[in-house]
């Protein structure tokens, strides 16, 4: 997923990795229980995983749209 974003804003895997997923692993455990997390929000208790974080919008609303649409139930057969 960050390999995407990387590519999209025209920066180094290793940086996003650096300032995103390194320090969601830390905090979390592992970068995918904070995306999870990311999804399941609800609007009257958010969850903001990039709050300790010093990361662009834009490039939070990158991962947050693409973790969406890779992390969305699939529907069954």
């Amino acid at each position: 997923m960050l390999r995407h974003v990387a590519e999209v804003q025209g920066l180094k895997l290793e940086d996003l990795c650096r300032t995103v997923s390194w320090p969601l692993y830390k905090k979390y455990g592992h970068a995918y229980d904070a995306f999870k997390l990311a999804l399941s929000n609800d609007s009257d208790n958010p969850v903001d995983i990039f709050a300790d974080l010093e990361v662009e919008e834009s490039v939070k609303d990158l991962i947050l749209a693409y973790v969406k649409r890779r992390l969305a139930p699939q529907p069954g057969w």
